[in-house]
């Protein structure tokens, strides 16, 4: 009743269940999930489409042996993706209230382990009633596909939302330290590779930092030592005064305040990675959490 109201309204729309089925369909990429979350067949998915297809007169999807979207299905799915989240987002402020209810914010493992969890205690002083679930999240598409209210992402990004510069420099265990009197001293030392993000354009490698010392290095010696998928696991070994690792200065900063990490060199490179606040909610507090990630990590 209330998809025929419409669509005597606006005589073009399709019909809003058609939507829906494109939309979960877009979002996984497969009929066959799409059908698991909307209780559906996957036959009865795919009649869904054939039929959104034939009300607008172009293809959504190429069916191969991999789906994906055509350039008209990717425009319609960005728009359609849009107006359902908010219109979830609404839904459950009215049924649940917005007012204390939980956010689910995803995050990459090492800011969270070394930033974001201890300083949520300072989030939870000021909205105590407002509960974070956080999760491992380092994929590049919307949050909101994942379950999630918004997500801290780390990789170029979009320069209006990044939350602060990101500086790369080495770090070592005091011990190593002292050993270490200028920069080609490293080279007799065992170097930490974090290898996350390795191939992403502007990312700071110890080649890029070893260069602008004024070091000459073999590349073959690069090759060597210890390799982590996770920046937070090379500044552990660090610490333990296992080798050197090249830090990122937001993973780092309390830990030098803290006496368990030296940098014993000043020089510092600005990296063309750096971590950005990604979220299509309107809802209050997701809002309210992006004022406080800005407060709190803004000035790093």
């Amino acid at each position: 009743m209330y998809d025929r109201a419409v669509e005597k309204t606006f005589p073009d729309l399709p019909p809003l269940g058609a939507l829906e089925t494109f939309e979960c369909a877009a979002r996984h990429l497969s009929f066959t999930q799409a059908g698991r979350e909307l209780s559906v067949t996957q036959s009865a998915v795919s009649h869904r489409i054939k039929d959104l297809e034939d009300h607008l007169g172009v293809r959504l999807f190429v069916r191969g042996r991999r789906l994906r979207l055509t350039d008209a299905g990717q425009r319609l799915f960005v728009s359609v993706h849009s107006a359902f989240t908010s219109v979830r987002d609404a839904v459950e402020d009215i049924v649940r209230g917005a007012q204390g209810r939980p956010i689910a914010i995803g995050c990459s493992p090492s800011f969270a382990v070394r930033c974001l969890v201890p300083g949520l205690e300072s989030w939870r002083r000021v909205h105590p009633d407002i509960d974070v679930w956080l999760s491992v999240d380092e994929t590049s598409g919307p949050p909101s596909a994942r379950g999630l209210d918004g997500a801290l992402r780390y990789g170029p990004g979009d320069a209006r939302t990044k939350l602060f510069d990101e500086r790369v420099f080495p770090v070592c265990d005091e011990e190593t330290a002292v050993r270490l009197r200028e920069p080609r001293d490293l080279l007799r030392e065992t170097l930490l590779h974090d290898v996350a993000h390795e191939d992403d354009p502007g990312r700071v490698g110890w080649a890029d930092w070893l260069k602008a010392a004024g070091v000459q290095v073999d590349p073959a010696v690069l090759r060597a030592g210890p390799r982590y998928s996770h920046c937070h696991f090379a500044l552990d070994a660090a610490e333990r005064g296992q080798g050197v690792a090249l830090a990122r200065s937001s993973l780092v900063r309390d830990d030098l305040a803290a006496g368990l990490l030296t940098q014993p060199f000043e020089l510092e490179l600005t990296s063309g990675l750096h971590y950005h606040w990604v979220s299509a909610s309107r809802r209050s507090e997701i809002e309210s959490f992006a004022t406080w990630l800005v407060g709190r990590f803004g000035e790093w």
